[in-house]
């Protein structure tokens, strides 16, 4: 036993994710701030003639509050943001390039800074806010139902954590068969992290030219007959400009397409600017027309471009 080796291998790309990434966590807690009213739900069950426990009446206890909705919002604000940042990897973790670790970090300390000041706003006039819910609930207020402003304060928060990619090699003290079936799942693991990677880079990519191809359509006419130019915003080129320059950065596999497709990108964008495609016919239509083209060889070669816009 002593003289098998139990190293198990890694994947090459695997250390090339450590090399060009961290894992990163964000979490927001947020107070659910309801309440299943057992009493009302059997009330309905019995009115409606239902089976006992066939129904149940969630309170919103703090139905209308706008301090509330805000914390609700911008911790969906915050989720959006950190999901535009990242890659999915396993969990609540998520695989941030090391290109933009100090841009990601600078902009949670944002988002902590605003978050926290909503949720000390909120908390601010807690007693006061349920005063008012025992009017906006009716009969169905009861006080018991609100915790205490500490447990609340302990029900909402935002933190983060930043830890590199593991590239342990797995070694234990364990018969060369399981040895070699570790290894086997961890491969299989690895290879399955890396598509996903990948295949959100692709999708990504196909968010965006997608986007700045729509932009690039015909003038069309509007209901009062006049001539309407397309909608095209520098906010739009420089975002396709910018993932273009980080899937090169990031591109873990070292995948010909994507290279061919971001340098296809900025070759059609060099000098490029959001007036030039509003003003010019000419431009307009050779940016959409090698946009397009790329998007369709690709869509060819790889399939990667069938999907609808989510954004």
């Amino acid at each position: 036993m002593d003289n098998i080796d139990l190293t198990l291998a890694k994947p090459d790309h695997i250390t090339s994710l450590a090399t060009s990434a961290h894992l990163v966590q964000v979490q927001t807690k947020l107070w659910s701030a309801t309440k299943t009213d057992k009493e009302v739900s059997a009330e309905v069950t019995i009115n409606k003639r239902a089976k006992e426990h066939s129904a149940k009446v969630v309170k919103n206890l703090f139905t209308g509050d706008r301090d509330y909705s805000a914390l609700a919002l911008y911790r969906q604000a915050i989720s959006n943001w950190n999901k535009r940042m990242t890659w999915d990897w396993a969990g609540d973790f998520r695989c941030l390039p090391m290109f933009r670790l100090n841009q990601w970090l600078s902009e949670y300390e944002q988002h902590e800074k605003v978050y926290s000041d909503l949720v000390e706003n909120f908390c601010n006039t807690y007693e006061d806010k349920i005063n008012n819910q025992a009017f906006a609930q009716g009969d169905m207020f009861k006080r018991s139902d609100y915790p205490s402003l500490s447990e609340v304060r302990g029900k909402c928060g935002i933190s983060n954590m930043v830890i590199e990619v593991p590239t342990s090699d797995f070694r234990s003290a364990v018969s060369e068969d399981l040895a070699m079936d570790l290894n086997k799942h961890y491969q299989r693991e690895t290879e399955k992290i890396v598509a996903n990677v990948m295949n959100e880079s692709w999708s990504r990519l196909h968010t965006f030219v997608k986007r700045l191809s729509h932009a690039c359509s015909d003038t069309t006419t509007g209901k009062n007959g006049k001539e309407q130019k397309p909608r095209v915003y520098q906010t739009t080129i420089d975002q396709v400009k910018e993932l273009a320059d980080l899937l090169d950065t990031f591109n873990i596999t070292n995948d010909s397409d994507l290279s061919d497709a971001t340098n296809s990108i900025r070759r059609t964008l060099a000098g490029i600017d959001a007036e030039s495609i509003r003003e010019s016919e000419a431009t307009r239509a050779a940016v959409k027309s090698e946009i397009d083209q790329m998007m369709n060889k690709f869509t060819a070669a790889r399939g990667v471009f069938d999907t609808e816009d989510d954004e």
